[in-house]
């Protein structure tokens, strides 16, 4: 019986392209689900933004497109979206801590209202019927005129809006997909560096003419 040809193993660094796609997938979500919410919209803007860094580590050259990562390029890109992700992680922190104590106001406001409409009622059993229609219908014209107030001031402006409870949970679904596609990364591009160590020469070479991949991005942001 004939034997076919072995299948060989997937190049590390196409398996770490697809991860980087799927990493700016959810980075890409982030950014549209989480737009205008302060601090946290701010975040997946900047990350968006520095996709060029995973697109120059990963594109390779001509001549050697399967297997080419440029190493300084990636470690960057890396220090990078590293210090995003925790500052996404404490940013999603503080949000639910908020969001758990507008519970608690929002909880204790409820009780204070049912209380207060409890005093309410108690007060008006001894009013007559006159009496009591004209409080209700000053209770509908205050309303009126607090409704019709917000409606002048219109929505809150972008970046002013709060996290909820449904966006805490939201976030964490994305944070969890993108730490785990960043851990994932560091695993593929780590074991193909081992696998593909540079001779010493060239590399000291690279390594004097190189300009670290991290100041040049900070200079981009400067001009």
């Amino acid at each position: 019986m004939p034997f076919g040809p072995k299948k060989k193993a997937p190049n590390p660094v196409n398996v770490l392209r697809e991860h980087v796609s799927t990493f700016m997938y959810w980075v890409k979500l982030g950014k549209t689900k989480f737009r205008g919410k302060k601090e946290i919209g701010p975040i997946f803007m900047e990350m968006e933004s520095a996709k060029y860094l995973f697109e120059q580590a990963t594109n390779g050259t001509v001549y050697d497109y399967q297997k080419k990562l440029e190493r300084n390029v990636w470690a960057a890109a890396m220090h990078k979206y590293g210090e995003d992700l925790a500052r996404l992680k404490e940013a999603m922190l503080r949000a639910a801590d908020a969001c758990e104590a507008r519970k608690v106001i929002d909880s204790a406001a409820a009780e204070s209202e049912e209380e207060e409409e409890a005093r309410r009622e108690e007060e008006e059993a001894h009013l007559s019927l006159r009496e009591r229609l004209k409080l209700a219908e000053e209770r509908d014209a205050e309303e009126d005129a607090e409704e019709a107030a917000a409606e002048a001031a219109g929505p809150a402006p972008d970046g002013a809006a709060e996290m909820t409870e449904e966006d805490c949970r939201e976030l964490w679904e994305i944070y969890r997909h993108m730490n785990g596609e960043y851990r994932w990364m560091k695993k593929t591009a780590d074991r193909w560096i081992e696998e593909n160590p540079e001779s010493g020469c060239l590399a000291a070479v690279l390594m004097g003419l190189a300009v670290p991949a991290a100041a040049v991005y900070a200079l981009f942001h400067v001009l």
